[in-house]
């Protein structure tokens, strides 16, 4: 009933029926559902007796390893709602920068290994018709930022956190580059 709901209110603003920044709208509706997602399961969570009970006697927890995990998956899936909220409403040019980053890196490659290729907006395309469209959910931000959250919330100084993160969101975007430029080499070799 609330993407029902939520996709009514877009609708509408898209046949200008209501005026209102549509993206702002969806990220804080999203950001809600994700809120009351996070809240259900926490009180589910809480107050199933017996799955706790399972929890701390077969697999050894006490009761404050129990809390420090739920604490931990309590700030993890805050971090990725705020994140999810501010990439989704484009408050934050985000999105849009790390489209541009990656589809200009993917041509630098692609030039590297002899291939031409344009980038314009979100397309990273070729005159014969071949093209790729980079949308929000392809950069891969929110592998990024649950990579982060996980190893934030584990045990470790603080410095090697860092550097985990740091060099974990390095592979990520390699990765990425290389997804988007073999897609590209295989569009063009197969006729789009």
């Amino acid at each position: 009933m609330f993407n029902v709901g939520r996709i009514i209110l877009l609708s509408l603003s898209y046949i200008r029926a209501i005026e209102f920044p549509s993206s702002v709208v969806n990220g804080i509706l999203v950001m809600l559902l994700n809120f009351i997602c996070v809240g259900i399961g926490y009180y589910w969570l809480k107050n199933n007796f017996p799955l706790k009970r399972f929890l701390i006697s077969k697999l050894k927890f006490n009761k404050k390893t129990y809390k420090h995990i739920l604490r931990n998956t309590v700030i993890a899936l805050s971090i990725i709602i705020l994140t999810n909220f501010l990439a989704y409403t484009q408050l934050l040019p985000i999105v849009s920068f790390l489209s541009t980053v990656i589809l200009k890196s993917s041509q630098f490659f692609l030039h590297l290994l002899g291939y031409v290729s344009e980038v314009k907006d979100r397309f990273i395309f070729q005159k014969d018709g071949i093209s790729i469209f980079m949308s929000d959910s392809c950069i891969g931000l929110e592998l990024m930022l649950i990579f982060g959250s996980f190893i934030a919330i584990v045990g470790g100084k603080l410095i090697n956190k860092i550097w985990f993160i740091g060099i974990g969101i390095i592979i990520i975007y390699i990765l990425n580059v290389l997804r988007i430029s073999l897609i590209f080499i295989y569009l063009i070799h197969n006729n789009g």
